[in-house]
């Protein structure tokens, strides 16, 4: 897959999607959008204005605006938002759609987002292994479920490590 064909979305945007759009528009990705409930009150100043901007990543201001960009949606909210978020979403999700959650979350959590997002889109469990703030896209991520293949089949072309 190359990197006009990748549309990807992240719900939440802090340091370590910052640090992976970064890398990811280095890498060529050119279609990336980004909502946080802090980004999308964001303005030219603010730190994920800027980080947004200097990655290459449009701020949505809604999660229905998301979803409707995105092809992948990598939530890397904080752990206790991750729920929350996927059902603020999970309406606007579609069947051809991965969406990779890779918040820390214990297996649980991840177990009760995997039913919660049911057959709305492809649901990956991802966890990340590194410090994205020091390894960037080269932080390697574990990812699992019965569309963990193709989550690393369209990431890796573009340098993510799974």
């Amino acid at each position: 897959m190359n990197s006009v064909s990748l549309r990807l979305g992240f719900l939440g945007f802090g340091e370590a999607a910052g640090h992976f759009a970064r890398d990811l528009s280095q890498a060529g990705v050119t279609s990336m959008a980004g909502y946080s409930r802090s980004g999308a009150r964001a303005k030219r100043g603010d730190p994920a204005y800027d980080r947004a901007q200097a990655a290459g990543v449009t701020l949505v201001k809604t999660v229905s605006a998301l979803a409707e960009r995105s092809d992948v949606i990598l939530a890397l909210t904080p752990g206790k938002a991750a729920l929350p978020a996927l059902k603020k979403i999970r309406k606007y999700l579609r069947p051809d759609q991965l969406y990779v959650d890779a918040s820390s979350n214990s297996a649980k959590v991840m177990e009760q987002a995997a039913a919660i997002v049911g057959s709305a889109a492809k649901f990956v469990d991802a966890a990340i292994l590194a410090p994205v703030d020091l390894m960037g896209l080269k932080s390697p991520l574990v990812a699992s479920g019965p569309h963990a293949a193709e989550f690393r089949d369209r990431m890796t072309p573009h340098g993510m490590v799974i």
